[in-house]
């Protein structure tokens, strides 16, 4: 495995992992002792709970398995009538059949990191992950076809000509929903180090198998099809040597717990997967990794994959919202492209696309700031309440992550109301607790690391 771990970090310590010994296809956490799973010595799994993960993606094809073992039995039985769709029909199952020898092959991978145990745990929570048996992407990515080709190039040459303008060949880069890798692959040409990230393990899987071996799949059409030879299509996934870069570092993940640390990438890409959580909780996860100054670009439709309607926001919403959190627009256009098409099919779907890049200009934590308390944080509190500086207690952001402060800072924390500055907040405080001036600077330290680690946020005016 050839994974960079300079620039990642234990998602549930935030310890850093550069450094950190591979061993039995595990990455240990030195500090906390978090394992982290990699899949075929290939795939690190940088999620909280990997064992989860694994389960549920296997449950999953697991259910897959059944329904095709079903459906080709059903073919089967049609091939044996021997009609004049015999041959089309005989056809059809050996594509389901080769297309579900993939997902087995996956399947057995993950079996080999899970246990029985872990199975029964979560028989009964059974849940769709995203793009686990689709292999649509596989043949935009990589079949070559001329429709596929044109999509990619499209859509590659808008973010290269944002980079070449905005960005530095330098800097970290990290693809949120990084799919099967290929723009990944396209990016890294000009690029000293690429992350790519996705919580699919069947994508994960089939981009680092195509570094070493072509996979060999069917396109299956059943309807909206020209002709009978395309009604399962026989395609080659290949990857060319000059896109086989050393510099593309896959991880499986979560794009709104990511395993970096605070301000340390250069730029986030975010090609179809800006609409697939509530803009509140990922833009709260770029604007954590981002550095000062750092470049977001966004491509794709609105189609929003989550059923909360409250941020389901028009692409002029989406734009009023970046620009409060602190970024300034640099382009803004629209780019017509088709969308996963095939030449064997009728159907041919286009979206307007939008592109936009942005400079990420964070607010400066002073004593002027005006604060408050970002939503969905939660508290744990410990202990009998008082004066002093040294019980401590546990605050929770959004995703569960801790981090222990005094109790004296959680009471403080009813204090803010998004209407005071950091140092109306602190004096008035200190006053009705009639604790010294020396706290001050104390009590300062422990909310601007709130700030720092996004419990906290300044209000704009």
């Amino acid at each position: 495995m050839a994974i960079n771990f300079q620039f990642l970090i234990c998602v549930k310590c935030n310890h850093s992992l550069h450094e950190t010994p591979v061993t039995n296809n595990t990455v240990i956490c030195t500090n906390c002792g978090t394992s982290y799973f990699i899949i075929d010595n290939k795939i690190p799994v940088m999620v909280k709970d990997g064992t989860e993960l694994l389960v549920k993606t296997w449950l999953h094809y697991q259910h897959h398995i059944n329904d095709e073992i079903i459906k080709i039995a059903a073919y089967e039985k049609l091939e044996a009538l021997k009609n004049t769709r015999m041959q089309v029909f005989c056809s059809i199952k050996n594509g389901l059949e080769s297309n579900l020898s993939i997902i087995k092959t996956i399947q057995d991978k993950i079996g080999t990191l899970i246990s029985l145990e872990s199975i029964k745990k979560y028989c009964n929570a059974v849940e769709k992950v995203a793009y686990t048996t689709d292999l649509s992407y596989l043949a935009r990515d990589w079949s070559g076809q001329p429709s596929c080709e044109n999509e990619l190039v499209k859509i590659v040459d808008g973010l290269e000509s944002i980079l070449t303008s905005y960005s530095k060949c330098n800097g970290n880069l990290l693809l949120m929903g990084a799919g099967m890798g290929r723009i990944a692959c396209e990016l890294a040409k000009k690029r000293e180090n690429i992350y790519a990230i996705d919580n699919s393990i069947t994508m994960a899987y089939c981009y680092t198998t195509l570094k070493e071996n072509d996979i060999q799949f069917y396109e299956i059409n059943t309807k909206r099809v020209y002709e009978k030879k395309n009604q399962a299509k026989l395609l080659i996934a290949h990857m060319n040597e000059s896109l086989k870069a050393a510099n593309v570092n896959y991880l499986l993940g979560n794009a709104l717990a990511t395993p970096f640390a605070n301000n340390s990438l250069d730029t986030v890409v975010s090609v179809f997967f800006t609409d697939v959580f509530p803009l509140s909780y990922y833009l709260r996860e770029v604007k954590r990794v981002l550095k000062p100054g750092g470049l977001f670009i966004h491509f794709g439709p609105l189609e929003y994959h989550f059923e909360s309607i409250e941020e389901k926001y028009s692409a002029e919403e989406v734009k009023l919202v970046f620009e409060e959190e602190g970024f300034t627009f640099l382009t803004n256009r629209k780019v017509i492209v088709e969308n996963l098409s095939s030449p064997a099919s009728m159907l041919t779907q286009y979206y307007k696309n939008w592109e936009f890049s942005a400079r990420y200009n964070p607010p400066v934590f002073s004593e002027k700031s005006v604060i408050f308390i970002m939503p969905n944080t939660k508290f744990e509190i410990t202990g009998n309440c008082d004066n002093t500086f040294e019980q401590k207690t546990i605050i929770k952001d959004y995703l569960e992550n801790s981090l222990e402060v005094t109790v004296t800072i959680i009471e403080l924390l009813a204090y803010i109301d998004g209407t005071k500055k950091v140092c109306e907040i602190i004096s008035c405080f200190l006053k009705e607790k009639e604790l010294e001036d020396i706290f001050y600077v104390e009590i300062y330290n422990s909310l601007e690391e709130l700030f720092i680690y996004k419990i906290l946020a300044i209000k704009n005016r």
